[in-house]
């Protein structure tokens, strides 16, 4: 059986309400999402991709909000550059100079 849709009320003394078609009440307010940080869009991603999968929310709306997750992660990418370093630990060599070490460190 399908879903009825659901109804937005807009007045213009309040803010517009969402109502849902099956059971008449209004859905309750979204709650605020963090999204500071890369691993907070790919988390909130993962959410929307299971809401899709198990049909709590229309698989054409998950993919227009998957959308525009990207481009905030892309965002966040743009915003914080970060220089990847090797992480294995690289010998301490007592005889090379700073400039030395740092350049064998970046051929690594």
């Amino acid at each position: 059986m399908a879903r009825p849709p659901k109804l937005t009320i807009i007045s213009a003394e309040k803010p517009s309400v969402t109502v849902d078609g099956y059971t008449g009440k209004p859905d309750p307010t979204p709650k605020q999402i963090k999204l500071k940080t890369l691993d907070d869009v790919r988390l909130e991603m993962s959410r929307v991709y299971r809401d899709a999968r198990q049909g709590r929310i229309d698989c054409q709306e998950g993919s227009r909000l998957i959308y525009m997750l990207g481009a905030l992660g892309k965002a966040i990418t743009e915003a914080q550059p970060t220089i990847q370093i090797n992480s294995a630990p690289m010998p301490l060599d007592s005889t090379l100079s700073p400039e030395e070490a740092y350049m064998r460190m970046l051929r690594q």
